[in-house]
């Protein structure tokens, strides 16, 4: 019926009563009425859709991008959110050295007891690593008679400056080339014998310079350097 009035207002006042026509009825139809049985497939543009209905169609659906989705190499790390990949999505023996930041695994990141020789590089460890406290000092060597012993402890140095007790440690300290021990075949001349333990001041060590010979050892004409590293004894 709709049709027939529309061919013969055409006739009669031609098109444009017909688009007269046609608003008329489209204004007159009942909201929902028109479904998309009605609608001509892709006849629908953009502009013919609520601004609410763009963006929602512009949204990415939750968990719709699956790993077949992904070109290799796509996602970067900016791409990833800070603590996003966990232990359980790699691999096991996945991460190679080359995939750790420099500083990235501190003593917290390393199991108790994980690490043994194999682990540490030759050569890679120094005092730093091991020891407690490190360091070097001079001493002046006075004159020592014969038979006789002269001590002394090295002042200042870190453990005391942190007031250590270091009474319990394993202290390690070498004399530098200038330790008189240049006794000849004869067992004469100036050869001091080198010994060290713990003060009785807890955070201090005491130096030894013993002359087993029978004659006196002039002083050393300038101070010893020594190097030291104390660890600690747990």
């Amino acid at each position: 019926m709709l049709v027939a009035l529309l061919a013969l207002f055409v006739a009669l006042g031609g098109p444009a009563q017909a688009a007269r026509v046609v608003r008329g009825v489209t204004a007159t139809l009942a909201r929902g009425s028109v479904t998309s049985k009605q609608v001509r497939d892709h006849s629908l543009h953009v502009s013919d859709l609520s601004r609410k209905t763009v963006r929602r169609l512009q949204r990415t659906p939750r968990g719709s991008v699956t790993e077949s989705r992904l070109h290799s190499g796509a996602v970067t790390p900016g791409k990833l959110a800070k603590g996003a990949v966990r232990s359980t999505a790699i691999a096991d023996r996945a991460v190679r050295g080359g995939d750790i930041g420099l500083g990235a695994v501190g003593s917290l990141e390393v199991a108790d007891n994980s690490l043994t020789g194999a682990d540490v590089a030759d050569g890679g460890l120094n005092a730093s690593d091991i020891g407690r406290f490190w360091g070097h000092f001079t001493i002046s060597i006075p004159t020592v008679a014969a038979y006789k012993c002269w001590h002394g402890d090295p002042v200042g140095l870190a453990a005391e400056r942190s007031n250590s007790d270091i009474a319990g440690d394993v202290i390690t300290i070498t004399p530098g080339r200038m330790w008189p021990d240049d006794a000849n075949s004869a067992g004469t001349g100036s050869a001091l014998a080198f010994t060290a333990h713990v003060s009785t001041t807890p955070s201090r060590f005491t130096i030894i310079a013993c002359n087993p010979t029978g004659t006196a050892i002039p002083a050393v004409a300038t101070s010893v350097p020594f190097n030291y590293i104390i660890v600690d004894v747990p």
